[in-house]
């Protein structure tokens, strides 16, 4: 377990410790979702989660707490947060492969896969650029969609392009628009914060 008396580390350390906790057990560890996001417009987030490919979930489980304390949390499919590493609230999960049974936005069966591809990993995600990755052992962005930065330079100082729905082009089966709403909020609330 890592040290209780040693100090948490920032965001992007702890990124890194964990990506290569997780290289040395053969896996591949991608930070995905709202952190890339806001690293891209230059802002800071205490929100990381990380995308864990090529290891079992027991084995991932092994060497979260070698740097931490796990807790499993989730109905159908766990995410594990990992605490004590970090000032920031760390989440880790394996790919996960969905498959419809029924009617509703709660109507699947969850799986972590390993074995998924990125590229087809982002595919599942709500908004193309929550689809980006990060790679904390090399700081290269990984978008099988398109470029990071388009997302944002296309309409300086304003928030821009968003995708409308998932990256394959669907609207998932309940799908409100409510998550669109609140992450167009936001960002334009940071938006129009005072920079410090």
């Amino acid at each position: 377990m890592g040290d209780a008396n040693s100090a948490k580390l920032p965001a992007e350390e702890a990124a890194v410790r964990l990506a290569e906790a997780i290289r040395a057990a053969g896996g591949r560890g991608l930070v995905v979702g709202g952190w890339v996001r806001d690293r891209l417009r230059g802002e800071s987030s205490r929100e990381l989660d990380v995308e864990v490919f090529g290891l079992s979930q027991d084995r991932l489980i092994a060497v979260l707490a070698g740097l931490g304390r796990v807790e499993a949390v989730g109905q159908s499919f766990p995410v594990f947060k990992l605490a004590g590493l970090s000032s920031a609230d760390i989440d880790v999960a394996l790919p996960r492969r969905e498959s419809k049974r029924g009617r509703g936005h709660k109507a699947f069966d969850v799986q972590g896969d390993p074995g998924m591809s990125f590229p087809e990993a982002a595919r599942r995600r709500d908004f193309t650029v929550n689809a980006i990755a990060w790679d904390p052992l090399n700081g290269e962005y990984l978008d099988p969609l398109s470029s990071p930065q388009a997302y944002f330079s296309e309409l300086p100082g304003r928030i821009a392009k968003l995708a409308v729905s998932r990256p394959t082009g669907r609207v998932p089966d309940g799908w409100d628009g409510r998550a669109a709403e609140r992450i167009v909020e936001a960002l334009e609330k940071r938006r129009r914060a005072p920079r410090a």
